[in-house]
């Protein structure tokens, strides 16, 4: 949330600021899902090229935005220049998927931007679009386009790029897909010359130091391992993204998690592998939350999955309550990736953390911002 006595736009004739930062190869890091993934997808295809060095990275598939404060919460995620912020795929989704909603991905990228300008990081968004939304309106697009415009932070709008080589080569903009979310390689490669360019020739003393208020929340992310309880093991698995360090739940399970003041649980994350349970999750409120999950890859043994929970869950004497519910529970919210629950299928589920928001902080802090135009499309021409 901005607060809108400190309008970045009516301060922007603040005097520019030398730096003495200009370095040839560039600290970055990375907030994003399957696109800055795969080898070929548009990070890859960047840290191929050469002059850039990966700080941190907090990569997650099929997660939207919520992975900002998961994987920032302690703000290394933000130990370089810049950060790319790679979400709008999977956030794009949420009036068809509804597990999370318009609020819930406009505070979670507010939160992403000010955390990192606020450690001196530059945010770059990258909005990429899916199919459907590549050549029609997208409410979950405009919120960043909002945000965006209102920080005033550098971005790449990859749907430009797919209308330049639509319109140049007459190829349906549509047909420029991989498939429904993930751009071919053209368009990928695009992205990826744009950046280079755009890191390759900017400076900080080209940007102006404006004052900035920004009331932005505070996260921490609680893991389970120590928490282990009734009907519960220790398990401990790695991907090539991130190590899962948490609890196997039985059908008999129950798990009582200190948070500490917990304002409002935000996300779950699970093995979608071994995901296959109704989960009750008890604190002042109570929820049953369907996490039969499908896994992406049938034979994988682990495949981390941060699950938003919609409903405003907060604390009950410091603790957070967890017990697998009953199979034919009635839900008590949407899940991504929800699948029924198979015939004698049996309860069992494993969980690695909790994010949870603990308050809000009001920060005013120096952040620099583009002098002119912030669209990298138009920077770089």
């Amino acid at each position: 949330m901005t607060v809108e006595k400190s309008d970045i736009a009516a301060v922007e004739t603040a005097t520019p600021i030398s730096s003495a930062i200009s370095p040839s190869v560039r600290s970055c890091s990375v907030i994003g899902q399957s696109n800055s993934i795969y080898s070929s997808g548009y990070f890859g295809n960047l840290m191929r090229r050469g002059g850039i060095r990966l700080a941190v990275s907090g990569r997650l598939g099929g997660s939207p935005s919520v992975i900002g404060p998961f994987f920032g919460a302690d703000g290394r995620i933000f130990d370089a220049e810049y950060v790319f912020v790679d979400c709008s795929v999977i956030d794009s989704n949420a009036t068809t998927w509804h597990g999370w909603d318009h609020c819930d991905v406009l505070s979670w990228i507010d939160w992403i931007g000010h955390s990192a300008r606020l450690r001196h990081c530059e945010p770059i968004f990258i909005v990429i679009p899916n199919a459907l939304s590549v050549s029609a309106p997208n409410s979950i697009l405009s919120i960043y386009e909002e945000i965006i415009y209102r920080n005033k932070y550098y971005y790449l709008d990859a749907r430009e790029i797919f209308k330049k080589i639509s319109e140049s080569d007459g190829i349906a903009m549509d047909a420029l897909f991989r498939d429904p979310v993930h751009p071919g390689d053209r368009v990928s490669n695009e992205i990826a010359n744009c950046l280079t360019s755009f890191l390759a020739n900017h400076r900080r003393e080209d940007d102006v130091l404006v004052r900035v208020q920004a009331a932005i929340r505070n996260f921490s992310r609680i893991n389970l391992w120590n928490c282990a309880g009734h009907g519960t093991t220790q398990v401990n698995r790695s991907t090539s993204l991130i190590d899962f360090e948490g609890i196997s739940f039985d059908e008999q399970a129950k798990l009582t998690v200190p948070t500490g003041t917990c304002r409002r649980l935000h996300a779950i994350m699970v093995n979608a592998c071994k995901s296959r349970a109704n989960l009750v999750i008890r604190g002042k409120q109570q929820i049953t939350k369907g996490l039969v999950l499908q896994p992406n890859n049938d034979s994988a043994r682990c495949e981390n999955r941060l699950i938003p929970v919609r409903s405003n869950i907060s604390d009950h004497d410091g603790v957070i309550e967890l017990a697998i519910g009953a199979t034919d529970a009635t839900l008590s919210e949407p899940t991504y990736g929800l699948r029924p629950f198979a015939r004698d299928e049996r309860a069992i589920l494993e969980v690695s953390d909790l994010l949870i928001e603990t308050g809000t902080t009001v920060h005013d802090y120096d952040a620099f911002v583009a002098k002119g135009s912030n669209n990298i499309m138009d920077i770089i021409k």
